[in-house]
């Protein structure tokens, strides 16, 4: 227990240390930023498919190390919603057993149905970017890094049609929140242009590395995050 609060400390007044020389360098910045994401989860469009991008808040802070004129290290912490509505024709098996006559039968009776499906995802993340950026003129930045997104909040639900056999089944609602993933990955890229001296446009692209979901639902496919920010920051000097 000794040993593990000594080296809490050493770390502490490491970490103290090494950012009161950053600040005596001037060389320390705190962003606080906010804007918009663009985009949706995207992955394989089966055919006849439709969707809309969802466009939904983004706020948080971001650390600027600036170790030469030219390059700079990044890492911040924000909030991020990241959603879309989407329109999709659906096949598969549909057990009438449970379905229809309501009995539980040891065997399945599994009909083909053929549906719609009317649904949204709304995912509310904690993103955690991590990123080098490269001075390309006086007002102009290139950024190149990576992403960590925690889920705070998601919803993957709506509502479809179904048909099977002769039989119509309008508007039944699912709710299949639980296959959504807890944390995401990404690889980022974008663009930091000053407006003037505290206050910066950054545009950010962020390609998901891993499906969205722990298990893809029936009729979908494998989803990634695909998202366009476009923030406004306001720095300060530590």
């Amino acid at each position: 227990m000794k040993n593990c609060l000594l080296n809490l400390s050493l770390i502490f007044v490491l970490f103290t240390s090494t950012v009161s020389y950053l600040r005596s360098q001037s060389r320390i910045s705190i962003y606080a930023q906010g804007g918009v994401l663009i985009g949706s989860p995207f992955g394989e469009i089966p055919e006849g498919a439709t969707g809309k991008p969802g466009v939904r808040a983004s706020t948080g802070a971001e650390l600027k190390w600036t170790i030469t004129h030219k390059l700079s290290a990044h890492i911040g912490a924000l909030f991020a919603h990241k959603s879309n509505e989407f329109q999709t024709p659906v096949t598969g098996k549909y057990n009438i057993s449970d379905g229809v006559l309501g009995i539980k039968l040891p065997f399945p009776i599994n009909v083909n149905y053929r549906g719609t499906v009317y649904g949204a995802i709304s995912n509310k993340y904690v993103d955690i970017p991590v990123y080098a950026g490269f001075q390309v003129g006086r007002r102009t930045m290139l950024a190149l890094g990576y992403q960590y997104s925690h889920l705070l909040d998601g919803r993957f639900d709506g509502t479809a049609d179904v048909r099977a056999l002769a039989l119509n089944f309008p508007g039944q609602e699912f709710d299949e929140s639980h296959l959504l993933r807890k944390d995401d990955h990404a690889v980022i890229a974008g663009m930091h242009y000053q407006l003037f001296a505290p206050m910066e446009i950054r545009l950010r692209f962020g390609y998901g590395l891993n499906n969205i979901f722990t298990e893809i639902p029936d009729g979908m496919s494998s989803l990634r995050n695909l998202y366009l920010g476009l923030m406004v920051a306001y720095g300060f000097s530590l």
